[in-house]
């Protein structure tokens, strides 16, 4: 529905965080090999079947973004220059 980018960067305001449902973080600084063992295994018990099949039967949509990708949405959120996000605002509030 966006006209031009700026309209993009306005609706990823608002909609950018439906994206990231439920975002996992650790600490700043966090040694990267710890970093890595943490995605490493989230990833691995997302994708495991037992995992699945659990949530399968609760009817639970399970579509995890890799880290990168949440990393990515994040950056492109947070990015949005300040005048655009007081504009988005000020179209919420009408």
């Amino acid at each position: 529905l966006a006209r031009n980018d700026d309209e993009r960067k306005m609706l990823r305001v608002v909609f950018g965080t439906t994206e990231l449902s439920r975002p996992f973080a650790a600490p700043p600084h966090i040694p990267a090999m710890q970093l890595a063992a943490l995605r490493g295994a989230f990833w691995k018990a997302v994708h495991s079947e037992a995992f699945r099949k659990a949530a399968a039967k609760a009817r639970l949509i399970v579509d995890p973004l890799d880290w990168q990708d949440t990393e990515a949405a994040f950056k492109a959120i947070l990015s949005t220059p300040k005048a655009l996000v007081e504009k988005t605002k000020q179209l919420i509030a009408k």
